[in-house]
This record gives C-alpha cells, sequence and structure tokens, in this order.
C-alpha cells in the first residue's frame, strides 16, 4: 500500500471530522498517511484527533535549508510545476511555488508516494505543484463550497490531477463536465460505524433534532416556515444543535412566529453529543438548500449518523441527500418547500409502531452496507494504487 502525503488547509481542524475518520481508514487498509497542513488549526479538537497534533507536518515550520536539502529540481519536473502555476489564476506564481516546493520537501523527506489534497482550493493546487516537482501522482477531493462558489481554476485542476474524488453523483456529473470524465471517482464520505452505535429506543418521541451550522444551506428558515403551517395543538418539539452567523436572526424568527416553545436552540456540542443524545429524540430533520451563494451540502454526515443511531430522517432531495436516504429510512421533500416539508413531519408523527421500528432497523442497515470508511475509502486506496502502479510502468 502506497503512502500518502495528505495537503490539508489547517488540520486538525473541530468541524471536518471527516478528514481524520478518512485517515484512520486508510491506515486500516495499510497505507501509511502523512498529514501536511498549511498551519495548525485554532480551533478546539475532537479527542479522537488529538494524535494528529503531534503527527501533523506543517508548512509553516519549513525554511529555506529544508527544501534545499529535500525537494530535488530537476529541470523536466520544474517546468511542469511552474506551467501549471502560471496557468492558475487564484493563488499568486510566487507563493504557489514556494508553498509547493515545502509540501514536496515534506512529501519527499518522509517517502510519500502519492499526495491527496481536500478541497479543490488552494491545497489541491499545492499538492498538484508538489506533485509534479517529485514526478508522484496526485488527487484531491470536492466537498461544496470550493466547487459550487468559489471554484477556481476547478477545470485546470481537474485536468492536472490523476485523478479526482467527488463526494455525490450530482458533483461528479458536474466534474465530469469539466473534465476528465474517466477520472472522476464517486466517494460518499463515510463515518466510523463504532462511534455511532444503534440507539435501542423505539417508543414515539414527538421531538425532532436538527444538527449544523445556522447557515442559509441548511435551510432553518423553511423549516420555522414548516412549524408555521402544522397543527398548533401538536406541533413537535424541535432542538437546534449548532451556532452561526444566522443566530441572531432565527431567535427573531422563533420569537415573531410564536415558536419558542417548541423550538430550542442548544448551541454548538461535541462529537460525542449526538451518539449520547440520540435516544432521546424520535428522528433527525435536515431541510438542506442551495444558498443564495450557491452554497450546498453536497453528502452530508450527519445524515448517515443519524441513521447508524437508528434516527428517521426528514430531509430534503438534494445534492447527496437523494442518495443517503431512501423510502424505507426517512422523507425526501423538495427542497426549500415548507409545504412538503410540514407534511413530512406529520407523517413521520403519525407512523404506526411498526414501521416505525422497521424504520429504525433500515436505517442503520443503509448505513452499513453503503456507508462505512471502511467501505467508502476502498474507493481511494484502490485509486491511488492504480495510478501510482500505472506510473511506475
Amino acid at each position: 500500500m502506497k503512502k500518502v502525503g495528505y495537503v490539508l488547509t489547517a488540520f486538525p481542524v473541530l468541524s471536518e471530522t471527516f478528514v481524520g475518520t478518512e485517515i484512520r481508514a486508510m491506515e486500516q487498509l495499510g497505507h501509511s498517511v502523512v498529514p501536511i497542513a498549511f498551519e495548525p488549526s485554532s480551533e478546539p479538537v475532537q479527542n479522537k484527533d488529538l494524535r494528529f497534533l503531534d503527527e501533523t507536518y506543517y508548512v509553516s515550520d519549513i525554511g529555506l535549508i529544508d527544501v534545499l536539502a529535500n525537494c530535488p529540481l530537476k529541470l523536466g519536473q520544474l517546468k511542469d510545476a511552474i506551467g501549471f502555476s502560471k496557468k492558475q489564476t487564484s493563488v499568486r506564481f510566487r507563493s504557489l511555488m514556494w508553498q509547493a516546493l515545502k509540501v514536496a520537501a515534506i512529501a519527499k523527506k518522509q517517502g510519500c508516494q502519492h499526495l491527496h489534497a481536500h478541497f479543490a482550493l488552494s491545497s489541491a493546487a499545492t499538492a498538484i505543484v508538489a506533485a509534479k516537482l517529485l514526478n508522484i501522482s496526485v488527487s484531491f477531493v470536492g466537498h461544496g463550497f470550493d466547487v459550487y462558489v468559489e471554484p477556481y481554476d476547478l477545470a485546470l485542476k481537474l485536468e492536472s490531477a490523476d485523478f479526482v474524488i467527488a463526494v455525490c453523483n450530482q458533483m461528479k456529473q458536474d466534474f465530469e463536465r469539466l473534465g476528465k470524465a474517466n477520472s472522476v471517482k464517486l466517494m460518499h464520505c463515510g463515518i466510523d460505524l463504532n462511534a455511532f452505535p444503534l440507539t435501542n429506543s423505539q417508543a414515539f418521541v414527538n421531538r425532532l433534532l436538527f444538527v449544523g451550522r445556522l447557515v442559509d444551506k441548511k435551510g432553518i428558515h423553511y423549516l420555522l416556515q414548516a412549524l408555521s403551517l402544522m397543527d398548533r395543538t401538536s406541533l413537535p418539539q424541535i432542538d437546534i444543535v449548532g451556532d452561526g452567523p444566522l443566530r441572531k436572526q432565527l431567535e427573531q424568527e422563533i420569537e415573531r412566529r410564536g415558536l419558542n416553545e417548541c423550538v430550542h436552540l442548544l448551541g454548538s456540542k461535541d462529537a460525542d453529543w449526538l451518539k449520547a443524545n440520540a435516544g432521546e429524540y424520535g428522528g433527525l430533520v435536515a431541510p438542506f438548500c442551495e444558498a443564495t451563494n450557491g452554497d450546498k451540502d453536497t453528502g452530508p454526515l450527519v445524515i448517515k449518523e443519524a441513521m447508524a443511531l437508528g434516527l428517521p430522517v426528514i430531509s430534503t432531495d438534494f445534492m447527496g441527500v437523494k442518495e443517503i436516504i431512501d423510502e424505507h429510512t426517512g422523507w425526501k421533500v423538495e427542497a426549500s418547500n415548507s409545504i412538503e416539508l410540514a407534511e413530512a413531519m406529520t407523517q413521520w408523527q403519525l407512523l404506526d409502531t411498526e414501521t416505525r421500528k422497521s424504520m429504525i432497523v433500515a436505517a442503520r442497515q443503509r448505513v452499513e452496507r453503503l456507508f462505512t470508511s471502511a467501505e467508502t475509502t476502498k474507493i481511494l486506496s484502490n485509486a491511488i494504487n492504480q495510478v501510482s502502479y500505472e506510473l511506475s510502468h
């Protein structure tokens, strides 16, 4: 199994647990992984990611002596790296080359045979240039904002990488329209199933959970609209876990709509909170939609985590969500449609006991079958080994 350098903007990051989960799964498959980040994160760190504080190599720590000692500057490879750096427009040429030289120095010293970047932004550009300097293979994965809000030089990056990862079918199709279709791999972000045990509570609880940042693309405004359309005598309790720029606006809307008795803003919670409290809820509500700036949630982990815990999900037929939920595990309504969302919550309330129990089991089984990191990461591993084999022959 090839030794892989992960190129990241900041790491470890509290809100990007999927990176640590993926690295651990790659290690379970037999890969050695070297995290390479531009800088340490200023956020708190999840307990399970604490090890990365000591294992991550930071570009900001690398100087000229390190570059000269570890980065071989062969003419052909340097020419290719300069060519890409001049074609791209999102990072200053000198800055990109210097950052890439430092990444290449780390990767060379640590024996990396492939570079893989998360997000199609400067991390992907830097990984591509560093890989050209070292004449090794390179890939990156798109997530959402980097693809649909700030798609800087995306076509060039798709053309220059050995392969790219799309986290949902819609993104895969969008990538294929821009670049080499046969180099695009579909790989859903997986979860560590052991971290999310099935909850045993099967009795109806008229309480729904929302988990996520308080931003446009989470669709919370449509959730409040939907609650206003429902029968006031049987409104579900809604606990909103998360924080963000819309908090004050949401507090005002909750007050204006008279929903104070049923909607509760709980603020941010750590990653273990959902696991510890899932049994208090009858389901997850996640009305994802497209934000006004074009941002999208492409394959939300919270839905997979909730399903693994046995929570039926009420969400939207949007981006990767449509591939996660089926009719046996929840509801998919039209995005930004408060009427359909209200109807789905009412249907959830009216479920008979047997159907509710079968949904809990089906949700868990669907995640076990399709969305564990142990399985999804095999796609990345196989692609890395394949391109490395092709380069060596």
